[in-house]
């Protein structure tokens, strides 16, 4: 009985890692990220993707935001050929930051368009 409930668990938490982080399909790379802070400033922001992790940098550090110019790490929540979708997870670099999520869609093999959680436009380019 002890061995079924092993295996139960070591079969579930195969299965949560995998809903967890999905690998990117073409996504691989350096990407560079252009959007608007919430208060309409442009920024940019450094993507690298290598399988289902990654980091993302800000360019910028502001005085009166700390939780920019860290590189924080990231998963791919999803992949398909077309589609992408990144989490940024800005509390695991500093307590207090708030977690972001990119949803975007392919354009060519070195662009992809889509939007913050918020509705927030963001281009990500190849260098």
């Amino acid at each position: 009985m002890a061995d079924r409930a092993a295996r139960a668990m070591i079969l579930a938490g195969l299965f949560c890692g995998a809903v967890q982080a999905q690998p990117s399909p073409g996504f691989d790379g350096k990407w560079l990220a252009k959007f608007t802070s919430p208060r309409g400033d442009p920024r940019e922001a450094v993507l690298i993707i290598n399988g289902s992790a990654g980091t993302w940098e800000h360019q910028i550090q502001a005085r009166n935001n700390p939780c920019g110019g860290r590189e924080v790490p990231i998963a791919v929540a999803a992949a398909s050929d077309t589609d992408l979708e990144v989490k940024i997870f800005n509390s695991k670099a500093l307590v207090g930051c708030s977690d972001g999520t990119i949803s975007a869609k392919r354009i060519d093999d070195r662009k992809l368009e889509g939007t913050f959680e918020d509705g927030r436009k963001v281009t990500l380019v190849r260098p």
